[in-house]
């Protein structure tokens, strides 16, 4: 019988849900099922089963190594005054090194952006870390003072060790082409784009059995633009007042921001919140909806986007990072400000020719990022490897 063919993954946290924790998730399925023998490093002991919950994965019975970082290094991380993901990173680099001194592997895979090996490997970057500009909400108070990031990179590359390749020497995977230009444009080479899997099976709900409400699917947070989306639906509905806005996942903001956005459903009967939905019901919220709504500008993908589109939605988002390539660039759908996105949006309500034109447009994109797809983009780039 042949041997299996051995991969190490690094990943600090598979433990909590959400972030990139469904990708590495089907990462890691993709090469159990192709029958690689997979080792995950990591700083917790990963949540199995709330994956598999979540993101539809069957991990919790799959043979997997788990190798828990020492622990000394993990109670270091856990006193750190803030949140460390450099020093995260560079302890699992070190914590990786050391695990290939006393087994060989076959491929080194990295879903957590840049990493650096003791050999070259595969790296799945959601967003380029060694690029110096960051999104607004990354940044803290300690961002802002003078040398402390560039001394912070130095003490998270002397926790790493030495020994190591470059982490442009990786084969790069990103989740988006607006993401791989990031990647290239912080140091980065030859990169592809691989989607995210959109996980589940949605059914095909007619239109005229689907609820008229526009939904809001994702992380609450500032950066998602909850508020300029509900007055852009407050807008709409004064040509169409039947219109409901659907607030769909979990608070993630600041209790000033998460109050307002409060106070605006307790003033109005057409905003309805669900918190946080397990993954049937959110399968099934959007299969009878009829429109998304998506405003954060340069989004590094878009699965909220992805996962309405998936559902034969209408989806309207900015004409800016993931949500583009998603939507096919279609500018009937994309949107360059509030005004536009009120424009749009209510040039579609007023005609069914528009509407037609559109769900066919869905219907032609549908699959476009299952499972099935990102799965078998994994395993032939995997076995390239070797």
């Amino acid at each position: 019988m042949m041997a299996k063919k051995k991969v190490l993954i690094p990943y600090p946290r598979l433990s909590r849900i959400g972030g990139g924790n469904g990708v590495a998730g089907w990462i890691i399925q993709a090469l159990v099922n192709d029958g690689w023998r997979v080792t995950l490093a990591t700083l917790d002991t990963p949540d199995f089963g709330g994956v598999d919950r979540f993101f539809g994965t069957a991990l919790s019975g799959a043979d997997i190594d788990v190798r828990l970082a020492p622990e000394g290094w993990r109670q270091a991380l856990r006193r750190l005054p803030i949140p460390g993901a450099f020093i995260e990173m560079a302890v699992m680099e070190r914590f990786a090194a050391s695990l290939c001194r006393d087994a060989s592997f076959e491929l080194l895979f990295s879903a957590n952006n840049e990493m650096s090996f003791v050999q070259p490997g595969l790296q799945y970057i959601h967003f380029p870390r060694y690029r110096n500009e960051r999104p607004p909400q990354d940044y803290h108070w300690y961002h802002r003072l003078p040398g402390l990031l560039a001394l912070y990179r130095r003490l998270a590359a002397g926790i790493a060790g030495s020994g190591l390749c470059d982490w442009s020497d990786n084969r790069a995977l990103a989740n988006s082409q607006f993401i791989a230009q990031m990647y290239q444009q912080a140091g980065g080479g030859e990169v592809e784009v691989v989607h995210p899997p959109v996980v589940g099976n949605f059914p095909d709900v007619p239109w005229a059995a689907r609820q008229d409400r526009m939904v809001a699917v994702g992380r609450i947070h500032r950066s998602k633009r909850m508020l300029e989306m509900i007055e852009i639906v407050e807008r709409i509905r004064e040509t169409t007042p039947d219109l409901e806005f659907w607030i769909v996942g979990e608070f993630d903001c600041d209790e000033a921001y998460r109050r307002a956005i409060l106070q605006k459903q307790a003033e109005s009967d057409w905003i309805k919140m669900v918190e946080n939905p397990d993954r049937d019901a959110l399968i099934d919220l959007l299969s009878t909806s009829r429109y998304g709504l998506h405003a954060m500008e340069e989004e590094h993908f878009g699965m909220g986007v992805a996962e309405m589109q998936e559902a034969g939605m209408i989806v309207f988002a900015p004409s800016s990072g993931g949500p583009l390539e998603i939507l096919a660039g279609d500018s009937r759908v994309l949107f360059s400000s509030m005004e536009d996105a009120v424009n749009k949006i209510k040039m579609m309500l007023a005609s069914s020719e528009v509407r037609d034109s559109l769900l066919s447009c869905v219907a032609s994109r549908h699959g476009n990022f299952s499972t099935e797809v990102f799965c078998s983009r994994i395993q032939c780039l995997a076995n390239e490897m070797v």
